[in-house]
């Protein structure tokens, strides 16, 4: 998993007059590898947040009066999205989902 503040840190320290002093990216390398390796990391980050379609689950009973449970592909969290509800992400693990 990426850490999140080092690319913070990292993207900071690329777009600052400091150069690559003082970046986590630079610790043996030059500064077109560093960049090079904190942007991968970013486009990590990104990609982690791309909304991912739930685990729907069947069950009549909840879906014909509350909406449709479905359960998270990530931490495997179940809930009930409400036919009202404009529920976007998990509320465990934060992961966006994304419903038909």
């Amino acid at each position: 998993m990426v850490d999140r503040e080092k690319v913070i840190k990292g993207l900071e320290h690329c777009s600052s007059d400091a150069g690559c002093k003082g970046c986590p990216y630079n610790k043996y390398e030059n500064g077109h590898v560093c960049s090079f390796n904190c942007i991968r990391d970013a486009i990590a980050l990104l990609k982690e947040q791309k909304a991912v379609e739930p685990i729907a689950i069947k069950q009549e009973m909840f879906n014909e009066y509350y909406g449709a449970v479905a359960c998270c592909p990530k931490c495997d969290c179940m809930w009930i999205m409400y036919m009202d509800n404009d529920m976007h992400y998990c509320p465990e693990c934060g992961q966006a989902v994304k419903w038909e």
